[in-house]
């Protein structure tokens, strides 16, 4: 979902490699709590997506 909207929206996007879900389990430990679903999901399709020249849209 979120690679298909950020897609559309700014055909030039680079995606990063998803997030696992180790580091996703660990980043919670850390927190000591529960990422936002929404969060977690977009971790889960991209961490991160470039956009114009390279800059970072979402960070990483």
């Amino acid at each position: 979902m979120w690679r298909k909207a950020a897609g559309q929206t700014f055909p030039e996007a680079e995606f990063r490699d998803p997030v696992t879900t180790a580091r996703l389990a660990a980043a919670e430990q850390q927190l000591g709590c529960g990422l936002p679903t929404e969060l977690a999901s977009l971790l889960q399709e991209t961490d991160g997506i470039a956009g114009h020249y390279g800059v970072d849209t979402v960070w990483p």
